[in-house]
């Protein structure tokens, strides 16, 4: 016997779940992404915020005027590593953006297989209770007799 067309279907759903799979798996990992760099900026802001007091002490004690343009040279690098880390963060959440898209159409397109195959099943089903059903009618009705 030829094997149902929901079992063949099977395959399809199975494949269009491995590509679900993978898009959430890219979408967590973009997530992440987007966490940690919210992390490494919030780090990058009390380094500075650190180095400014440090900066203002220095400032009201007998630093040299060479030893507080070192401390604002540094500051501007900080201040370049954080706007840097800003842009990131900002191309991380249009490439979630993306991610998620994709992640939603594949999970659409899955949950849209599975209702199929799933509504070819039923349908097989009714295909062999109704045989079922007619083999039944089919067979003559015997009744025992007590002799």
């Amino acid at each position: 016997m030829a094997e149902k067309k929901s079992k063949r279907l099977e395959v399809v759903l199975n494949l269009a779940q491995m590509k679900e799979d993978v898009a959430a798996r890219q979408l967590g990992e973009a997530l992440n992404a987007l966490e940690q760099g919210k992390q490494q900026l919030e780090l990058l802001n009390d380094y500075r915020n650190d180095n400014q007091e440090h900066i203002r002490q220095v400032g009201k004690g007998h630093a040299t005027g060479s030893q507080l343009h070192r401390h604002q040279m540094f500051l501007q690098q900080i201040e370049t590593a954080i706007s840097q880390q800003g842009d990131r963060l900002n191309m991380l959440t249009q490439r979630i953006e993306v991610v998620k898209k994709n992640w939603q159409q594949l999970h659409y397109r899955r949950k849209a297989i599975g209702d199929h195959v799933q509504k070819i099943q039923r349908d097989e089903d009714r295909v062999v209770e109704k045989k079922n059903q007619m083999e039944m009618d089919d067979r003559p009705f015997n009744p025992r007799t007590s002799d």
